[in-house]
């Protein structure tokens, strides 16, 4: 049987891939690719900040869709997986008020990053 991956090993193989301190890193995952990690959802998010450090800004995808009301307080994100769904849940991290099209950061430029768009399009040139 397989062992968990440590917390460590995670930031060794985030600086490996070449995540560097202070930078705004975008992270769409999966913690099945990810395998089995010792404290879950919550260890891959540590490992990711934990490199980005206090400098860098960490961003998740937590898209939802239009099917229902949408509250970035409160509504789950869709096919996103559960280390956004955790990331966005997190103390300090805000969420973009977009209905389908939302992101989740923290760090220094969470604020800017999050900050109100027009509704259509989610991605386009007048997006943060």
């Amino acid at each position: 049987m397989n062992s968990p991956l440590p917390t460590d090993q995670l930031i060794n193989d985030l600086q490996q891939l070449g995540v560097q301190s202070g930078s705004v890193l975008v992270v769409h995952t999966s913690l099945r690719n990810v395998g089995w990690v010792s404290d879950g959802p919550a260890a891959v998010i540590e490992a990711l900040r934990s490199v980005l450090g206090p400098a860098g800004t960490l961003v998740m995808p937590t898209m939802t869709n239009f099917e229902t009301l949408y509250d970035p307080l409160t509504t789950p994100t869709k096919h996103m997986g559960i280390v956004a769904e955790t990331f966005w849940r997190m103390e300090g991290v805000l969420r973009s008020g977009h209905p389908s099209g939302s992101f989740a950061a923290a760090g220094p430029l969470a604020a800017q990053i999050t900050a109100p768009q027009p509704i259509d399009p989610p991605h386009g040139i007048d997006s943060p």
